[in-house]
């Protein structure tokens, strides 16, 4: 089971594929007015809000990865762990910076 826990790494980058392409398989209104973007996001709830859990998904998978990762880090630098320690900070920010990119959406919806 342990050998297949970084393909969660993988997963997590098909998530956000999937994810966002739910997110933008539609045309948004561009310059239209606050009318037409509102009517858009009427139109595209469903798709929206699907599109926010399954990025949400990938990112939960992102971050079960990054506890691979630095468990594998701390292993292999039998010392101080600080590469492992900055390589997981990292990815944490990496994950918060990612959740707020999305989730606009899901409360436009």
């Amino acid at each position: 089971m342990r050998r297949w826990e970084p393909l969660a790494g993988v997963g997590a980058v098909v998530l956000w594929i999937v994810g966002a392409f739910l997110l933008e398989n539609t045309d948004r209104p561009e310059g239209e007015g606050a009318a037409a973007f509102a009517q858009w996001v009427a139109d595209n709830d469903t798709e929206i809000v699907a599109g926010t859990v399954v990025y949400g998904f990938g990112v939960v998978l992102f971050l079960w990865f990054l506890g691979v990762l630095r468990s594998v880090l701390v292993t292999a630098e039998r010392g101080p762990t600080h590469y492992s320690a900055i390589a997981y900070g990292s990815g944490l920010a990496t994950s918060v910076c990612l959740l707020a990119s999305y989730l606009p959406w899901a409360k436009a919806a």
